[in-house]
């Protein structure tokens, strides 16, 4: 028989030739108490033990100095109670055995048993060693080409995989578009890609809530960033609520603190067992000296007995953690290209910004005093001329109208630019006089005196006086300027306590913001298709978003057909009480 150890130390019989005296015990698994610990070190150590006659009595050995004598690598030496018994009991009566050592481990053994009493000489032996170690040999450079094969395959598709990755901007984005061939490559059924509270799935996986509660489980039950089962069904189905989709897993945590986990799932794997006898412990006890001493009693019955095996997976090879390890060191590889590439462009757009708010800041400056003298230039040459006909006058206004676009234009860049550099001071701010002011001043400049204004509770805010006065005054005059055509425009201004926050609304019943422009609403220089009609350049609210940044604070806003309400956050005033 050819007789490979598993990994739990049982064994198992994979090949075998008989001569039709003894039974078959090919495909027979054997516990690991047959052949324990110690008696694995020890055939690793004497690689051929030859048993002519089981039955044969022993003979004690005397020694002359009075010490133990070591018996490891003798050949002719007794077998031990218990595996002569073993022995006899499997209906042979002698035994012949060569250890198989590959990698310096041992990998099973040559085992040979007689029915008859047989002897086999020193020279069958060790031609029958040599052969054995051949074998041995052959199947070691077998099993590393087929290791390298399979090393130089993975390496093309982690190639594959590492071009692709680098496609995309985000980690999320990189395995949710490879998640496929990230499943394939360890063999896995399914897998679940985690981020925060996103869960991506391919293949066949456990539900959402069975894969939050495994996430929710290896925080707490594991430290090591690589988790290996092929029994957790079985360990764990009834407290997590497990399915036989669940019956192996691999767990890899990407990164612990951004909740970035990768969990590979293969099915449950009905597995029947046929051992060569109940392959349960069988405890004898022997007593001598009144010393009862306890021991493993050989099994007396080699029928075939099956144990059908629930709660497991297909057992994950060690090649199918390596490529979890690979697929590891693809991830931290391109990660960190992602990192340095970001960092520079992140570098190069911050000093780009810097200049551009420099040359924004110098260009709005100095090219007020110009403005002002083509104003006046071309106010003098209207007042100049005698009886100008009306075509002349339009194109004269037409000019100072757009002089005047440009300044302001140039103002709120100027105003844009202060509001990202300029030093804030926080202080609490009363707002109603402020708001009332703002919205007298925004009816006059829109000619809107119909606007009805309803303000309501103004409560004070922390923010920047200055600051919040620009804020105000963009939200206010979009308002005004925005609901000017309805037959009875209406704004509504309130301030609400909403915990550490106050939270201004200021709604109107103007034209509405169109969904298809939400995603560049506090964008500079965007304005709304529906908006050309009304004066304006796009900066204002940029300023608003800019602004409320910088105070902690920010702004939202909700709209639809019927109008349009800016939501402002400020930081609540922290009051000390005397």
């Amino acid at each position: 028989m050819v007789y490979k150890f598993m990994n739990d130390g049982s064994g198992k019989v994979i090949a075998e030739k008989t001569n039709n005296h003894l039974e078959s015990y090919k495909g027979l698994h054997y516990p690991e108490h047959d052949i324990p610990r110690q008696a694995r070190e020890l055939y690793k150590k004497k690689r051929k033990r030859i048993f002519s006659d089981v039955y044969s009595e022993p003979v004690r050995l005397l020694s002359r100095s009075q010490k133990n004598i070591d018996l490891t690598f003798v050949a002719s030496r007794a077998m031990s109670p218990i595996h002569g018994q073993y022995i006899k009991n499997s209906g042979a009566s002698s035994s012949f055995s060569i250890s198989i050592i590959i990698d310096d481990k041992l990998w099973g053994l040559v085992t040979c048993q007689n029915s008859e009493v047989k002897h086999i000489d020193l020279e069958d032996r060790v031609q029958a060693g040599i052969f054995t170690v051949l074998a041995s040999n052959a199947y070691s450079s077998f099993k590393s080409k087929k290791e390298l094969e399979y090393r130089i395959d993975l390496n093309e598709k982690l190639n594959t995989l590492k071009s692709e990755f680098l496609k995309h901007s985000t980690l999320f984005e990189s395995l949710d578009s490879n998640k496929s061939e990230l499943r394939l490559m360890p063999k896995a059924d399914g897998l679940a890609i985690i981020s925060d509270n996103e869960i991506v799935t391919n293949g066949v996986t456990a539900d959402r809530e069975t894969i939050e509660n495994i996430v929710n489980w290896a925080y707490q039950n594991t430290s090591d960033n690589i988790f290996v089962s092929n029994s957790f069904l079985r360990d764990y189905g009834t407290e997590l609520g497990l399915n036989t989709d669940t019956a192996g897993i691999i767990i890899y945590f990407v990164e612990r603190s951004k909740k970035e986990i990768l969990i590979w799932f293969r099915k449950e794997f009905d597995e029947h067992i046929n051992w060569a006898g109940n392959p349960e412990k069988n405890i004898g006890v022997t007593s001598k000296d009144g010393i009862e001493t306890q021991f493993v009693s050989p099994r007396t019955s080699f029928q075939i007995f099956t144990e059908n095996i629930r709660g497991n997976s297909k057992r994950w090879s060690s090649q199918n953690v390596i490529a979890v390890h690979l697929i590891r060191d693809l991830i931290l590889e391109t990660s960190h290209k992602q990192y340095i590439t970001i960092k520079k462009l992140n570098d190069q757009l911050k000093k780009v910004n810097e200049e551009l708010d420099s040359f924004s800041y110098t260009i709005s400056h100095d090219l007020g005093t110009p403005l002002t003298v083509m104003k006046l230039n071309a106010q003098m040459l209207l007042n100049s001329l005698t009886n100008p006909s009306d075509k002349e006058k339009n194109k004269i206004n037409s000019i100072i109208g757009e002089i005047d676009n440009m300044a302001e234009m140039m103002q709120n860049v100027l105003q844009l630019s202060r509001a990202k550099h300029s030093e804030i001071q926080l202080e609490t701010i009363e707002t109603n006089l402020t708001i009332q002011k703002i919205t007298e001043n925004a009816k006059i400049t829109y000619d809107s005196q119909k606007s009805m204004v309803v303000i309501k509770e103004c409560p004070e805010v922390l923010a920047d006086k200055t600051m919040l006065h620009q804020v105000f005054l963009n939200i206010i005059n979009n308002a005004v300027k925005y609901s000017s055509d309805q037959e009875q425009p209406v704004i509504e201004i309130e301030g609400t306590e909403s915990g550490d926050q106050i939270i201004y609304r200021i709604k109107d019943n103007g034209i509405g913001i169109p969904e298809e422009n939400k995603h560049k609403m506090f964008k500079i220089f965007n304005r709304m298709d529906n908006a050309k009609k009304f004066k304006g350049n796009g900066v204002g609210l940029s300023i608003v978003h800019r602004i409320m940044n910088r105070l902690g604070g920010n702004v939202d806003y909700e709209s639809n057909k019927d109008g349009t309400c800016f939501i402002l956050t400020f930081q609540k005033p922290k009051f000390v009480k005397l």
